[in-house]
């Protein structure tokens, strides 16, 4: 019996997928957070979905991810392309154990206060990590926080400034030292916000308002585990 069922071609699958990367691309740019500027040699998007679809070998594979660290431009492109794609919706989800839940009271008035409720990492003293250009003047206003996944150990700390918004600031280690070859790709309401590598061992987020939050952290191409972060804007 001949199939009466139309099947999209190709060429209608690519327009669709070209049509998708393009929204993505576009809610970025409105949440603020253009793209840097592409360069000559820049990796195609045609091998970026073949990364994504984990169909280039070990060799090949570790090859561009080597390159890839040179080309900020593609690092962006390529969780624009995972987002159009839905990977993150198709991923099955972590354990329980490879998730960090954490729940903030945000006070906003003239003496604000980011208030910790609840969650499932530890407390810890030390001292505020050093966001990218920051003297680390504001200590006094960080909660600090750290959760062993299974092989790596995350630091955590959020902090308030003065304008109503958060920082985020991360670091990852495995065996004691600090992991520089991963990323953190940060989401809110499943749009893509943000994706940061490390840099010298730690990555932060700038100027977010209080909100539901989701942190991916990867290291070495594979996922370690999620951050869940909650921040509840209360009245002054």
């Amino acid at each position: 019996m001949k199939d009466d069922v139309q099947h999209p071609s190709i060429s209608d699958q690519r327009d669709d997928l070209d049509g998708r990367i393009a929204s993505a691309t576009q809610k970025t740019l409105e949440l603020g957070h253009p793209l840097p500027q592409p360069q000559q040699d820049e990796p195609n998007d045609e091998l970026l979905l073949l990364y994504l679809d984990d169909r280039l070998d070990g060799d090949r594979k570790a090859i561009f991810e080597r390159e890839l660290e040179r080309f900020p431009y593609s690092q962006q492109r390529l969780d624009i392309i995972r987002e159009a794609l839905g990977q993150s919706q198709q991923d099955s989800p972590p354990p329980q154990s490879a998730i960090v839940r954490l729940v903030f009271a945000f006070h906003k008035g003239v003496q604000q206060t980011l208030s910790y409720l609840r969650g499932n990492a530890a407390p810890i003293h030390v001292p505020a990590l050093a966001l990218r250009g920051e003297s680390g003047d504001r200590a006094q206003k960080a909660h600090c926080f750290q959760h062993a996944f299974d092989n790596h150990e995350a630091i955590i700390q959020v902090q308030a400034i003065t304008d109503e918004k958060i920082e985020l600031c991360l670091e990852l280690r495995q065996d004691g030292e600090k992991v520089r070859k991963g990323r953190a790709t940060l989401r809110c309401d499943g749009n893509l916000i943000e994706s940061v590598a490390f840099d010298k061992g730690a990555a932060d987020f700038r100027g977010l308002p209080a909100g539901a939050y989701e942190l991916e952290l990867k290291a070495a191409g594979q996922t370690v585990g999620q951050l869940k972060l909650d921040m509840l804007p209360c009245p002054a």
